[in-house]
């Protein structure tokens, strides 16, 4: 096969994928940034229970104290997450309370748990 002759059948695939993914709508932005923010806040949520669980078990410091600096942790990793995202009208519908955060993720997760039930 000549060089030309496999870069025009890369391009007409790489051409038809586009097409394909935009005509069936299994892309779009939205979709991508929303799956993307839900993950990231729930990987937050599994790294803020393991590091707690790992500093109430060396019980160095009063569990006050703890609590404390997840707290700020908490405000830092959602602030750090949501400045990078790109988009100026994706920031401005972000989550920006934790509390309000974890009881979107928990919901999405029985959602998603009923739908596997069914």
């Amino acid at each position: 096969m000549e060089f030309n002759d496999a870069f025009m059948m890369f391009f007409c695939g790489t051409l038809a994928h586009a097409v394909g993914i935009r005509l069936f709508s299994l892309w779009s932005k939205k979709a991508v940034y929303k799956t993307t923010y839900v993950s990231s806040l729930a990987i937050l949520r599994m790294a803020e229970g393991f590091a707690k669980d790992v500093m109430l078990a060396a019980a160095e410091d009063d569990e006050r104290d703890i609590e404390t600096t997840f707290q700020i942790w908490r405000s830092v990793a959602l602030n750090s997450l949501n400045s990078v995202l790109p988009d100026m009208a994706w920031k401005a519908n972000c989550i920006h309370d934790w509390d309000k955060a974890m009881r979107s993720i928990t919901k999405l997760e029985n959602q998603r748990r009923d739908r596997d039930a069914s």
